[in-house]
C-alpha cells in the first residue's frame, strides 16, 4: 500500500471518529428509557413532616420502582396464537399481584379508594392481554382497547396523585 493511501485511510477513520463524537452531543439524553436515568431526575418528598405523606409517599415510590422493574421485562414481540406475546401479558400480572399487595391499610379513605381504582384499571388491562396473547383480536380492534386501558389507567393513576398532592406528596411519579 501507498503511503498516500495510508494517511488517507488514517485521515478518514480519524473525521469518522470526529463526527461520530460531535454528533452524540447533540443527541437528546432525556428520551431515554432507562428508569435509572429518571429516577435521579426526580426528587420525591414530602412538604410535611406528616406520617401519612411519607407513608403514602413510599408506596408510590415503592409503585415507580415496580413498574420500571416490570418495563424493563416487559417483551414487545407479537404472540403466536395473539396479539401480543404470553410474556408481556404475564409481565403486567406480576406487576399487577405485587403493586395490589402494598399496604394501603393506614392511608386516608380517599386515597385507598383511588389507589384500588387504580389497581382495577390495571387489573382490567391485565386480563385484556392474557386474552389477547391466546386469541387473536382485529388489530384495529386491539390497539382501541389497549388505548382505552391504558387511558384509564393514566387517568386513575393521576387521581391517584391529585389526593397524594393534597397530603404534601411532591414528584411521586419518578419514571
Amino acid at each position: 500500500m501507498r503511503s498516500k493511501d495510508i494517511i488517507s485511510t488514517i485521515a478518514f477513520i480519524s473525521a469518522f471518529a470526529v463526527s461520530a463524537a460531535f454528533a452524540s452531543l447533540f443527541i437528546d439524553k432525556s428520551q431515554y428509557t432507562n428508569y435509572k436515568v429518571f429516577t435521579v431526575r426526580t426528587n420525591p418528598n414530602c412538604q410535611s413532616k406528616d406520617q401519612t405523606c411519607r407513608e403514602m409517599l413510599s408506596l408510590l415510590v415503592r409503585d415507580n420502582i415496580s413498574g420500571g422493574e416490570r418495563q424493563e421485562r416487559y417483551d414487545y414481540s407479537l404472540g403466536e396464537k395473539g396479539n401480543v406475546s404470553p410474556k408481556r401479558a404475564e409481565t403486567v400480572a406480576e406487576y399487577v399481584e405485587e403493586a395490589s399487595s402494598m399496604k394501603d391499610a393506614n392511608l386516608p379513605p380517599e386515597f385507598r379508594t383511588e389507589w384500588r381504582e387504580h389497581m382495577q384499571a390495571w387489573r382490567t388491562y391485565s386480563e385484556f392481554l392474557t386474552e389477547v396473547s391466546q386469541n387473536k383480536i382485529e388489530n384495529a380492534e386491539f390497539r382501541r382497547l389497549e388505548n382505552r386501558y391504558i387511558d384509564e389507567i393514566n387517568d386513575s393513576y393521576d387521581d391517584v396523585l391529585k389526593i397524594a398532592k393534597t397530603y404534601g406528596v411532591n414528584n411521586a411519579h419518578v419514571y
